[in-house]
């Protein structure tokens, strides 16, 4: 079964009948046109830099792009633009814009050095660069990270000669510590979504804080990806609604457009049974009727306060709303799909919880383990505390 790459897009894996892997990808030829390449190997790494050396080999022969004396800024805008970017567009990612972003950082530092008089000092200086502007050590190996794979494929074309990327002093990477709502602000949002008070806007809100829902797959949901012919109603998710920038052929940004795209994985396709939001959609369903937009399987099923869809930013501005409103403004809008899975979590087996997210990796669930064991120590230590010192009180 072929396997697409996560680190390399583009790049497709499979295992041959031999017991070799064979590695597939999309290049721009010199006589610009687009063909699929393929080579073999006894691992994935052997086997796409035998790729890239096949293709290198095409390239010379050619003899197109030699007697090139490119720059950093001038092969990075090449790599990305002529030889990434169909590929990113052929598999549907934004790639390209987050690639284009990470750039920014060791542009401006290291992008009118020429390739053949680069030296992994150069790099050095971009890293400290970011440390001195407190970037997270995450963000850091994103960008080296990215240096590496576009300089390791000017190496392969022969433009510059391999850097030794383990000399360089590196920040550890921190792991995020996920803001997950305490019981208190729990019990807050579990009051107010069940009282009287409950204003229907916030629906989105509440539609996370029952199902986990990433905020970009609110914004994807349609007014038929709801089944209430099943003995439990169900939400189909299927899309996710982003904005992502643009580019003109010269790799200059041109603006930003909405896309409404498919999951970020094939795990990310699921189904959600909602017992406790069918009434809230009806009720929803009324108001939208009322106001006058058209009820059809492809509408929004949210619709915010301009009647379009909801992004990651407008549902943030709504959930900051509400937090303000409930005095829980310590919250972040992503702490409910925290919140969600570790309380699934604490009540299912890990599967059944990956699946009910729509984690890729099985990994990704685990980390909420390891939360769910450091609250489970919090609590028994607040407990062992006001058990003792209530009978403290009672003796003196």
């Amino acid at each position: 079964m072929a396997r697409k790459s996560g680190k390399n897009e583009g790049y497709s894996y499979r295992k041959t009948k031999n017991g070799k892997i064979e590695c597939r990808a999309y290049f721009d030829m010199p006589n610009n046109e687009r063909k699929q390449l393929s080579a073999r190997g006894k691992t994935e790494k052997d086997a796409r830099n035998n790729l890239l050396k096949k293709y290198s080999e095409l390239c010379k022969a050619d003899n197109v792009l030699k007697n090139k004396d490119y720059t950093v800024l001038k092969w990075f805008n090449h790599w990305l633009f002529k030889i990434m970017k169909p590929i990113f567009d052929a598999n549907k990612t934004d790639t390209t814009s987050w690639y284009e972003r990470l750039s920014r950082k060791f542009i401006p530092i290291i992008g009118k050095i020429k390739l053949k008089k680069l030296k992994i000092s150069n790099i050095q200086e971009v890293i400290n660069s970011m440390l001195k502007d407190n970037l997270s050590g995450k963000y850091i190996k994103e960008v080296v990270c990215l240096l590496s794979t576009c300089l390791n494929y000017a190496v392969t074309e022969g433009y510059m000669v391999e850097l030794d990327f383990s000399k360089l002093k590196r920040p550890k990477v921190k792991k995020n510590k996920k803001i997950i709502y305490g019981n208190t602000e729990k019990q807050v949002l579990i009051d107010y979504f069940t009282s009287d008070k409950f204003d229907i806007k916030y629906l989105p809100i509440k539609t996370m804080f029952d199902t986990g829902l990433r905020p970009e797959e609110i914004g994807g949901l349609n007014i038929g990806d709801i089944d209430i012919d099943l003995p439990i109603p169900c939400l189909h998710i299927e899309r996710a609604f982003i904005i992502r920038d643009t580019f003109d052929e010269y790799g200059n940004k041109t603006g930003r457009e909405k896309v409404l795209k498919d999951t970020k994985t094939e795990d990310g396709k699921r189904d959600l049974p909602i017992p406790t939001l069918i009434d809230n959609f009806k009720e929803q369903e009324k108001n939208l009727i009322m106001k006058g937009y058209s009820i059809s399987l492809d509408d929004p099923l949210f619709r915010n306060s301009r009647g379009g869809r909801y992004t990651q930013d407008t549902l943030r501005d709504l959930f900051n709303k509400l937090a303000e409103e409930l005095d829980i403004t310590k919250l972040g809008c992503y702490s409910l799909r925290h919140g969600f899975v570790f309380d699934i979590i604490s009540v299912t087996d890990i599967e059944t919880t990956r699946t009910l997210v729509g984690h890729d990796s099985i990994k990704t669930t685990q980390n909420y383990l390891q939360s769910s064991d450091n609250r489970k120590e919090k609590a028994m230590y607040d407990f062992a505390q006001s058990r003792y010192s209530n009978s403290k009180e009672k003796s003196a």
